[in-house]
């Protein structure tokens, strides 16, 4: 408000001295004042807006940072940016993208600076403040985008942005009258990848939104009698091709009606006499997103409430709700027992029995039925299902080893040594393609064939490659005749940098024949060799050297096939 308390008074001087000379038309003078308050009130919920945005931002990252989930996401009436909902950290508004005064019936200036207010995630997995795409640091130290230190504020004074990370110190960042200040341009939801992505101005945050399908069932405790069938209602939540099965036991049967996609009945009939059981009813869409519900039966006097969600394949616990005023004991399989294990019981009326569950390292979901005994008699069971191990590709990178031969002829074949480029920019020299349908008992892609000469050894060196390289694969063989082999075979594996100054990686990969019966029977399969636990980024280059290890001038002797180069 400096500005304006600067300028006012000189407005009202210079009327005050024009109306002593002469009458007056006082009209621009009060279209002036009316337009500088204007500004002021813009101004001001500029501000606030532009601070409510920091607030909610770190709100967002808090929530990102706590695995939370976003719950729903609405449009302001005003149509100017959202609230969003977390399952957790409670409800932000973010406006969107504001901009500075126009300067409405004033003089156009030159264009200010428009500050880029942002975040960063850092190395160490945290988001800190960035100031036009710098790290914004306070005492030479990054400041943390969380609510865990003082939440950054702006403010306007002498027509400037002015931000501060603790209230005291304050730093201009940029003019108020430029065309706007980075900070939230956008909020929109990826329904596909299920998330809201909040677009800053010069990158994105992504924050998953929470699972919406489930199955609902009203009640989890049927009271029945002997050979009674009764209907219990259930119905679906955000429901895509979804299917209803039910695990009955001890002599229940169970009957799943469909009224439609999204609702049905489920019919469950009691056996004479009545025997508790749990009954596990499971929903699965089409996504394989599971949601389940264990429904209680009986007739007696123990009662068992179990959450019959899948445990994640990592591990995790399960809390079971035991009602009863009888002594029981609880029974795990023998199967189970090494990745399911009892951890507590409350000696109350109503029990409360944790199961540790272990990590599962398997592809495939495992189940265990667990015993409820009374006086060594089984009275009652429930299921602990645990999900199978998500198993991730892996990605290697590949040589175009194919794109040596001449285009769609897999048939040529080398009739001496030449010098080929892949499509890839492998370099290939001193090379031998073969067919590779000729040779080999499972069919490789290429041959390659590097020369074994002493005066001209075949080689393959790659492109300038980059990024990281922790492990390399190189597939290799020979289709000779042990004849033309007389030390075996040997080549060179050898990673460089950029400048090929410095040697990052150099190893030798020997077969030779000291058990020529081994060397002989491996003729035409496929032999791989793996270099593990390398530490190698940027830019660098893989190149594969035959060392002509009998030294004979024959091109054809000695002669190494590579079938495949991977790596990651």
């Amino acid at each position: 408000m400096k500005v304006f308390k600067k300028f006012l008074p000189s407005i009202l001087i210079s009327a005050l001295v024009f109306a002593g000379c002469q009458e007056y038309d006082d009209t621009e003078i009060t279209s002036r004042v009316d337009n500088l308050e204007s500004q002021v009130a813009e101004l001001k919920a500029l501000v606030e807006k532009l601070n409510s945005n920091l607030t909610s931002l770190v709100t967002a990252v808090d929530a990102l940072n706590n695995q939370d989930e976003i719950v729903s996401v609405e449009k302001l009436p005003a149509g100017n940016g959202y609230t969003i909902t977390f399952r957790k950290s409670g409800t932000i508004t973010v406006y969107n993208g504001e901009k500075g005064l126009d300067g409405k019936n004033g003089t156009d200036g030159t264009d200010g600076k428009s500050p880029v207010i942002s975040i960063r995630q850092d190395t160490d997995g945290k988001y800190y403040w960035t100031l036009d795409g710098e790290w914004l640091l306070v005492n030479n130290q990054k400041v943390p985008a969380t609510a865990e230190v003082t939440v950054p504020k702006i403010k306007v004074e002498d027509g400037k942005f002015l931000f501060s990370t603790n209230g005291t110190d304050w730093t201009v960042i940029g003019d108020a009258g430029t065309s706007g200040i980075g900070l939230i341009k956008n909020v929109r939801e990826d329904n596909e990848n299920n998330t809201v992505i909040i677009e800053l101005s010069d990158r994105e945050i992504v924050i998953p939104k929470g699972q919406s399908f489930a199955l609902v069932i009203k009640t989890d405790e049927i009271g029945i009698k002997a050979g009674e069938t009764v209907s219990v209602d259930y119905s679906l939540v955000a429901a895509e091709n979804a299917i209803v099965t039910v695990l009955p036991e001890n002599g229940y049967t169970v009957t799943v009606n469909p009224a439609s996609g999204t609702q049905g009945t489920l019919g469950i009939t009691a056996p004479s006499p009545v025997v508790n059981a749990s009954i596990l009813v499971v929903a699965v869409n089409g996504n394989g997103v599971m949601s389940g519900k264990i429904l209680t039966v009986s007739e007696g006097k123990l009662e068992v409430k179990a959450d019959a969600t899948p445990v994640s394949a990592d591990g995790g616990s399960v809390t079971v709700q035991i009602t009863t005023n009888l002594d029981y004991e609880v029974v795990i399989p023998e199967t189970a027992k090494s990745w399911v294990t009892l951890v507590q019981t409350k000696a109350l009326r109503t029990d409360k029995v944790t199961f540790s569950v272990a990590p599962n390292t398997e592809a495939s979901q495992r189940a265990a039925e667990i015993e409820v005994r009374v006086d060594g008699a089984k009275v009652q069971t429930f299921n602990i299902v645990q999900q199978a191990k998500t198993v991730v590709p892996e990605t290697w990178n590949k040589a175009n080893l194919s794109s040596f031969y001449p285009t769609d002829d897999f048939n040529y074949a080398s009739a001496q040594p030449e010098d080929r480029t892949s499509s890839d920019n492998w370099q290939g020299t001193q090379i031998l393609l073969y067919n590779p349908s000729k040779f080999y008992t499972k069919e490789p892609r290429a041959i390659i064939g590097l020369s074994g000469a002493p005066d001209a050894l075949g080689k393959l060196i790659s492109p300038l490659l980059s990024g990281e390289c922790t492990t390399l694969k190189i597939e290799y063989g020979y289709h000779f005749m042990a004849t033309m082999l007389p030390s075996g075979i040997s080549f060179n594996v050898k990673i460089t940098d950029q400048s090929s100054s410095s040697i990052l990686m150099d190893k030798n990969v020997i077969f030779d024949r000291s058990d020529d019966t081994a060397f002989k029977n491996t003729r035409n399969q496929v032999q791989s060799v793996m270099f593990e636990n390398l530490s190698i980024s940027g830019n660098f280059t893989i190149s594969i050297t035959n060392n002509g290890p009998s030294g004979s001038g024959n091109k054809i002797r000695d002669v190494v096939d590579i079938l495949n180069i991977y790596w990651k």
